[in-house]
């Protein structure tokens, strides 16, 4: 018998090491692999590579540049925080050898000759410094170490690489740029001599020699057919500079360009030069811009078209196989092309942000990475969207936050996102940013009511800070450090009437009929009776349920997500939940849930997975779900110029009438006939069905589905 239990506890930790458990539920695909904030990006032909803070290598296949395909990544298990504005990710490409800069005593080794797909070879501990400027030519790499000392590398055995020589400048160094056996550095000379450019032979790698510097304060250097190109100190314009004698360096031409430049950088493909900006604007906001330059006549670059991005770049950029890649909000990297165009256009988005926050509008799944999920065809590209850390969407919008600003997006019949609108909720320098609800014709963020119309902002605190908001009636719920039970008769002025679970930690609610469902990080699953909103009592805890991050009710089963992976329970008997079915990744936790029909959407952070549920929520051994009971509720009640209907236990495959009677049975409107999504909410504005307002006074509002029928009273005030 001990022998047994040994043996069993060796098998279930190989499969919490190895694999995964599951029951009824299966993994049905895995989508957009999470970079985190870029750190760099390399191309090799149609092959880009990306580092990020994740601690990830990904290489993409971008023959199609409107639809860069996932090939492979490779997480490192051991690194730590990386900013992505460092030197950490930092990419060298040689051959099929891919060269990975976690810090000065650790470079990591890559194979990616096998169609991008990507195997680890070494880890070198000593290497060339890969933290500041650095190139390759044929098998050598040249590279700044420190500030000042110029080093040649040979890499004629990619896991053996030897450091051949070096040259030490007196001060720092900005730039180099190489042609065959020739260097130009931009250097500082001292106080004396100030910036210049100069010229080493490196002909002979173990002794480069110092043939003479040019004055000149050149930030970024590139070379191209003879000619040396340079950013000018000031970011102003770009010095062209005659190498045809690479020993000597002749200043020809400069050429203003036709904005502020802001850190400027330059890269050339294709025989176009390309210069990229931060071009600082209104309200702290910015336009990435690119300028071009067609080098066919090397001496006289002829300027093409600025090429104006919608965001400003954030870190990495390249160029490659007649594209641009740039990073805009670090996590979104955009493909735009063709480079020597006139007006090259955006042809498709490589997006890594971990998913941890998902909204549903349609069959529309809207995550926080940016990304765009067509439920209803998987096979389909991504729309994306950006300026998103939370999220929230009714019928109409998609809300999202951040730095300060909540901005709206409207959707168009094809999942096609356009900015519509934003709001500064507090100064920008304040980085303001707060889970959203939606609070009636309001977007609730952290003590502020935003009108969905971002036409006004009223403050008020008492909600506080929640996760999440539920509705029972005229009642809202808001989950965070406890629960907090309010009174929204008027949404933007709640009157805090109860609370539960003070001071600890609450990571979702969710409404099944009368019933509240608590997840608690530390403290597993509570069910409380709401049928006395100001005295809810406690149905059933079940304490081992712990690690839930995310809750979702889809018809009569409820979805946790968590640490503990994916489990369904029944809530035919709400006292008893039973469970039907799991899936547990033994790894990743899981962050937010989204079901539609059959399948769960998780977000797994380096991952979005899909789950077929169909078993799960079908299981023969459960007995048959009664029907649930229609519930209809209006607020605020009495009501002036509008009230709000909300219906729930409907079905939301099957149409609905929602009707206005008064009190002598007479139809007044019909307010709907047709499907009602679940969670969506209606609006009366106490008009009758020829337009005219009704006279103060009682009416009825009545919803019938199915057979069945619910009935609520509403007062019209003058």
């Amino acid at each position: 018998m001990k022998r047994y239990l040994i043996w069993f506890a060796l098998c279930v930790s190989w499969l919490m090491i190895h694999g995964q458990a599951s029951d009824n539920v299966s993994l049905v695909d895995k989508l957009l692999p999470a970079y985190g904030s870029a750190c760099d990006i390399e191309i090799r032909g149609n092959l880009a590579l990306i580092s990020g803070t994740e601690h990830v290598l990904i290489s993409y296949d971008t023959s199609n540049p409107a639809n860069p395909e996932y090939l492979d990544s490779f997480y490192l298990s051991d690194a730590t925080y990386a900013d992505p504005t460092g030197a950490y990710g930092n990419l060298l490409i040689y051959g099929n050898y891919v060269y990975f800069y976690v810090s000065p005593s650790r470079v990591e080794v890559f194979d990616v000759s096998d169609t991008g797909s990507i195997s680890h070879l070494i880890t070198l501990n000593s290497f060339a410094d890969l933290s500041n400027r650095y190139m390759m030519q044929e098998s050598r790499l040249y590279a700044i170490q420190g500030s000042d000392v110029f080093t040649i590398w040979d890499l004629l055995n990619p896991l053996a690489p030897v450091q051949l020589g070096s040259y030490t400048f007196s001060n720092w160094v900005m730039d180099f740029a190489i042609n065959g056996d020739y260097a130009y550095v931009s250097n500082h000379g001292g106080v004396a001599v100030g910036y210049q450019i100069s010229v080493l032979n490196i002909s002979n790698p173990a002794s480069p020699a110092l043939l003479g510097s040019y004055s000149g304060f050149c930030q970024r250097l590139a070379y191209h057919n003879g000619y040396l190109y340079s950013t000018s100190g000031a970011d102003t314009g770009l010095m062209v500079w005659n190498a045809t004698d690479p020993a000597i360096l002749t200043l020809v031409n400069t050429i203003f360009f036709p904005l502020s430049v802001y850190e400027a950088d330059l890269l050339i493909d294709n025989g176009i030069l390309v210069v990229r900006s931060d071009y600082p604007v209104i309200e702290d906001k910015g336009l990435g811009t690119f300028l071009r330059y067609e080098l066919s006549s090397p001496a006289t670059p002829e300027s093409l078209p600025l090429l104006q991005t919608d965001q400003a770049y954030h870190g990495c950029w390249a160029l490659g196989n007649n594209l641009i890649f740039n990073c805009s909000s670090y996590y979104q990297i955009a493909v735009y092309g063709q480079l020597n165009s006139q007006t090259p256009v955006q042809l498709g988005r490589i997006s890594g942000m971990i998913t941890s926050r998902s909204a549903i509008q349609g069959q529309s799944l809207l995550l926080n990475s940016g990304s765009i999920i067509d439920t209803a065809d998987l096979e389909a590209v991504p729309k994306f969207f950006h300026n998103c850390a939370y999220l929230c969407a009714d019928e109409a919008y998609v809300y999202t936050i951040a730095s300060s600003y909540l901005y709206r997006w409207v959707l168009d019949t094809e999942g096609n996102p356009s900015l519509s609108g934003a709001f500064m909720i507090m100064p920008v320098e304040y980085s303001f940013c707060a889970p959203l609800n939606i609070v009636g014709d309001y977007i609730y963020a952290g003590g502020y009511f935003i009108k969905k119309d971002l036409s006004e902002m009223v403050q008020n605190n008492v909600l506080g800070n929640p996760n999440k908001i539920v509705y029972y009636g005229n009642y809202a719920i808001a989950a965070g450090n406890g629960l907090k039970i309010c009174d929204i008769s008027s949404p933007t002025n709640p009157q805090l009437l109860g609370t539960l679970f003070n001071n600890t930690q609450i990571s979702d609610i969710e409404i099944h009929g009368s019933t509240l469902i608590i997840a608690l990080i530390d403290a597993g699953l509570t069910f409380y009776d709401l049928s006395d909103p100001l005295h809810p009592t406690m149905i059933v805890s079940k304490p081992n349920a712990l690690g839930i991050r995310a809750l979702e009710i889809n018809g009569n089963y409820l979805f946790t997500a968590g640490s503990q992976g994916l489990k369904i329970y029944s809530l035919y008997n709400i006292a008893s939940p039973v469970p039907t079915g799991y899936y547990n990744p033994f790894g990743p936790s899981m962050n937010d849930i989204q079901v539609m029909g059959n399948r769960a959407f998780v977000c797994e952070g380096r991952h979005l997975s899909i789950y077929d549920v169909s078993e799960a929520v079908c299981n023969p051994d459960i007995p048959e779900l009664p029907v649930q009971k229609l519930q209809i509720t209006s607020y605020p009640n009495p009501f002036g110029a509008r009230a709000t209907i909300s219906l729930k236990g409907h079905n939301p495959a099957t149409p609905c009438i929602i009707s206005v009677y008064n009190l002598k049975g007479q139809l007044i409107r019909i307010l709907l006939d047709d499907k009602l999504d679940s969670g969506l909410e209606l609006v009366w504005d106490g008009k009758d069905v020829c337009g005219k307002q009704t006279s103060p006074g009682m009416y009825l509002i009545k919803a019938e589905q199915d057979g069945r029928s619910s009935l609520t009273r509403i007062v019209k005030l003058k």
